[in-house]
Parts: C-alpha cells; structure tokens; sequence
C-alpha cells in the first residue's frame, strides 16, 4: 500500500469512529428520554452519559485486543477490523427500537452498542497511529504520526457540524421523532 492510501485509510479510520462517537454526545438528552425514560429528564440525561461513560472505559480493553490482533496478524488487519466493528453498532443506533417499543431491551442493547464502539475506538486510534508510523520513514514519523489525532479532531467537527445542521433544518418533532437517527447511517 502506498504512503497516500496508508495515511487516507487511517484517516479516515480516526475520523469515522469519533464522527460516530461525537454524535452520542450531541443527541444524548434525546437518547436519554428515549432509551432511559425517566419522569425526570436530568435523571435519563445522567443515564445517557452513564451509557456514553461506558463506552470510554472499554477503549483500553479494545487496545488491548486490537493490539494483540495487530501483533498477530498484521496492523493492517487490526485497523479494518475495528472499524468494522465499530460500524455495525453506529449503524444500529439508527434502527434500535426505543423504550416505549420494546421496554428494556431498548436500554440494555443501548448499552451493549456503546460498549462495542468503546471497544473498537480502543483499537482504531492506537491501531492507525501505530499503522502509519511503521510505515513511515523514521525522520517523519513524527509528522505523520500526528494525522491520526489531527484526523480525530476532523471527526468531531463533522460530527458536531452535522448535529447542528440535522437540527436547524429539520422541523423540531420530525427531528425529535426520526431526525436524531439519520446522521448515525
């Protein structure tokens, strides 16, 4: 694989996964009254962040495993893999029935989805960083290995940018019923 194609494929790796990731942030008062219904909106709000916590403390345990994979079998391999594992579950939140349709199952596959992401994320950004830079010459290692987290702060800005627009353009009860969903496809 050439140099472009190495640091486009790890690019886009970092700023796939923290798109998806920011999106949880953005939209979790709506994920919480849909998910962790509450008669207390700041209580499904916390629950919500708890879920969105979860994620974050599986990410060690993704490196671990992604590294192990990336020992074995290859960087390459690592690095495709968590970003296949982390878009089925993206995708999920798009579809996932809510409490009022299937009642806690909603809220534990909610979970178990964000416990997925944590868990790719962990691979993804150790694994792209470590990608690009045995790739790369030794004098610009530095220089390149600073694309993966440059490319996670483009990540978060699509994100949040996509958010915004899904919000401001679309009517606010479509936007509360089935708006939220459509920047998780």
């Amino acid at each position: 694989m050439n140099k472009k194609k190495l640091i486009l494929t790890s690019g886009a790796a970092n700023i796939f996964e923290w798109y998806d990731y920011v999106l949880f942030g953005h939209f979790a008062p709506i994920i919480g009254a849909n998910f962790f219904p509450d008669s207390d909106p700041k209580t499904s709000l916390l629950e919500a962040f708890l879920v969105f916590a979860i994620g974050y403390l599986m990410r060690p345990v993704g490196g671990i495993v992604f590294g192990m994979i990336g020992d074995k079998f290859g960087r390459r391999t690592a690095l495709s893999s968590a970003m296949i594992v982390m878009a089925f579950p993206t995708a999920a939140i798009a579809f996932l029935p809510t409490y009022k349709d299937i009642g806690i199952a909603a809220t534990i596959l909610m979970v178990i989805i964000r416990m997925t992401q944590g868990f790719s994320m962990g691979g993804a950004v150790t694994g792209s960083m470590s990608f690009i830079i045995e790739h790369t010459e030794k004098k610009y290692r530095g220089l390149f290995g600073s694309i993966p987290m440059f490319c996670i702060c483009i990540g978060i800005l699509l994100g949040s940018v996509i958010s915004y627009f899904t919000k401001f353009f679309l009517a606010e009860e479509a936007f509360y019923q089935w708006g939220w969903r459509t920047p998780f496809l």
